[in-house]
C-alpha cells in the first residue's frame, strides 16, 4: 500500500471519520468559539448543518475529544431513526446511564435528574446528535420539550444537532418546529473548503503521518485536487488516496497534474459504470424480470408468464448515514486484512531467516 511505499505512519485519507486528523476551516469557527467560551449554563440548541461529505461526523467526534478533559460531560447519539420512548432510551445510553424504567415519563425523569445533578456539581452536560436530519418532527419536538426545560428555568443541557441542510430548512419553516427554532442559539453551516483551505487540509493530514515531501505535490496538482473535489473533504480524501496509490504503483516521487488527471479520469469512468449498473438493476426491478429469468433460453419466461408476475417493489434507497456505516465496515475489514498480511509476511521472513 502507498503508506509503506512512501514510509508514512498511517493512511491519512481514510473515509472513516477520525478526529485525529481534524482540520478547522473557517466555517467551523462559530461552533468552536461557542464551546471554547466561558459558557456557565446551557443556552439552548446549537445547529450545525452541511452537505454530505463536509465533515459533520469528524467535527462531532472532535467536539467530544475537545471537551473530554473539561468541565463538560458529553454523550453522542448517532442512531436517529427513533420515536417516542426510544428517544429517551437512546439519550440515556449516550451518557451510559441505566435505561430501565416503567414508562416514558420515568425515562424522562431519569434524564432530568441526571442533568440537574451534573449542573449541581459545577459541570455541564452536552448531548451531540449526529445525523439529526433523520429525526422526525415529533421526535425533535419531544427532544426540545425534554431539554429546553420549563419557563423561567435554564435548559437541561447543551444540545448540538448536526445534520444535512434540510434540517435547517425544516426547523426554520415548519410550524410544528417553531418552538425548537426559538431555542436555537447558535447556527453553523459547514461549507466546502476554499482552494487555500483544501491545500492546507491535505498537507495537514499528510504531516500527521510523517510526510516529508515524499511524494512532492506540484502546485497544479494541488489546485487540481481542489477543482476535482469541489473542496468537499470526503471527495478530497478519496481522490488523494487514489492519487497516492497511483504514485506508489508507478513509483513516482512527484505527483503532478498528469498523474492526477489519470486518476480522476479513471474514477469518473468507475462512477459512470456504477451508475449504469444501478440503472440496470432498477430497470430489472421495475420490469419484474429476475436474474434467473435472464439466465438463458432454458430459463426464459414467456410473455404471458411475465405478464402474470407482480413487479417487485424497488429497495428503498439508503441514506447517507447508512452508506457511511457500510463504508466504515468495509474500511475496517480492509485494515484487518492488511494487518493479517503484514503478520504473515513477518512470520515468513522469520522462518526464512531460521533456515
Amino acid at each position: 500500500m502507498y503508506d509503506d511505499y512512501y514510509k508514512l505512519s498511517g493512511r491519512p485519507f481514510q473515509l472513516t471519520p477520525d478526529p485525529k486528523y481534524y482540520f478547522q476551516s473557517q466555517s467551523h469557527d462559530p461552533i468552536i468559539e461557542y464551546l471554547s467560551g466561558d459558557v456557565k449554563t446551557p443556552e439552548g440548541f446549537v445547529l450545525v448543518t452541511g452537505d454530505i461529505g463536509t465533515g459533520k461526523t469528524t467535527l462531532a467526534r472532535h467536539i467530544l475529544k475537545m471537551l473530554a478533559d473539561s468541565d463538560y460531560v458529553c454523550g453522542m447519539m448517532s442512531n436517529t431513526r427513533i420515536e417516542g420512548g426510544d428517544l429517551f432510551v437512546t439519550i440515556l445510553t449516550a451518557f451510559e446511564l441505566d435505561t430501565r424504567a416503567a414508562n416514558v415519563d420515568a425515562l424522562l425523569q431519569k434524564l432530568r435528574e441526571f442533568g440537574q445533578d451534573i449542573q449541581s456539581s459545577g459541570r455541564q452536560p452536552v448531548l451531540v446528535i449526529d445525523e439529526a436530519q433523520n429525526l422526525s418532527n415529533s421526535a425533535l419536538e419531544e427532544l426540545r420539550g425534554a431539554i429546553a426545560g420549563e419557563a423561567g428555568t435554564p435548559p437541561l443541557m447543551h444540545c448540538i444537532l448536526l445534520g444535512q441542510p434540510n434540517l435547517h430548512e425544516r426547523i426554520n419553516s415548519e410550524p410544528s418546529l417553531k418552538s425548537l427554532s426559538d431555542c436555537v442559539s447558535v447556527t453553523c453551516q459547514l461549507k466546502s473548503l476554499t482552494a487555500e483551505e483544501s491545500t492546507a487540509y491535505l498537507l495537514h493530514r499528510l504531516r500527521m503521518v510523517g510526510w516529508n515531501n515524499n511524494p512532492a505535490f506540484t502546485e497544479d496538482a494541488l489546485a487540481g485536487l481542489h477543482t476535482n473535489s469541489g473542496g468537499i473533504p470526503r471527495q478530497l480524501n478519496s481522490l488523494c488516496a487514489r492519487l497516492l496509490l497511483h504514485g506508489a504503483l508507478e513509483e513516482l516521487q512527484e505527483l503532478d497534474l498528469e498523474a492526477l488527471d489519470s486518476v480522476a479520469s479513471g474514477m469518473a469512468e468507475e462512477t459512470k459504470l456504477n451508475a449504469s449498473h444501478r440503472e440496470r438493476i432498477t430497470s430489472l426491478a421495475h420490469s419484474g424480470v429476475s436474474n434467473t429469468s435472464m439466465g438463458g433460453a432454458n430459463n426464459a419466461a414467456s410473455p404471458l408468464e411475465l405478464a402474470g408476475q407482480k413487479s417487485p417493489k424497488p429497495e428503498p434507497e439508503e441514506d447517507a448515514g447508512e452508506v457511511d456505516g457500510r463504508l466504515d465496515k468495509l474500511e475496517g475489514m480492509m485494515q484487518s486484512q492488511d494487518a493479517t498480511l503484514k503478520q504473515l509476511t513477518s512470520l515468513m521472513t522469520q522462518l526464512a531467516q531460521k533456515k
